[in-house]
């Protein structure tokens, strides 16, 4: 996946839209984690990165790529709080799945704008403007 993934496509996002103070990528393949911006608390920081963390584990298995649909899908299940309880699994908007075909390889986390929404579609943005070359590259390495 290219280095320049995740915070080069939300710093390119009108400030207007987009006033996030953290971001985050974990990537599915390589099991882990890459902190690309944190200029604000450290709990913006773990936040980002746990909205990543919920959309690459939890994704394929429940069927969504973006932590604001999984936030409604455990309100809704009576297993919600079991889930919950998982290390490094938030159920607040602002992660997003990054695709190649239906599978999820990686996922863009991003907190500190003024509401989750505002994360999402951030975060949202940054995988819209990036997903050609993450395609890319991932077809190069299969090869």
């Amino acid at each position: 996946m290219p280095k320049e993934s995740g915070y080069d496509a939300i710093r390119d996002r009108d400030q207007r839209d987009c006033r996030a103070r953290s971001c985050c990528r974990f990537n599915r393949r390589a099991g882990g984690a890459e902190r690309l911006r944190a200029t604000s608390t450290i709990h913006t920081r773990d936040s980002s990165f746990r909205k990543a963390y919920t959309v690459v584990t939890l994704g394929p298995i429940f069927h969504f790529d973006a932590s604001s649909t999984f936030a409604e899908l455990a309100a809704k299940n009576p297993a919600g709080p079991a889930i919950l309880s998982l290390p490094d699994i938030l159920p607040l908007a602002g992660g997003v799945a990054i695709k190649v075909g239906d599978e999820i390889v990686a996922a863009l986390g991003v907190g500190g704008a003024p509401g989750g929404d505002k994360d999402e579609a951030c975060a949202r943005a940054g995988v819209a403007k990036i997903q050609d070359r993450v395609t890319a590259a991932v077809q190069k390495r299969a090869g």
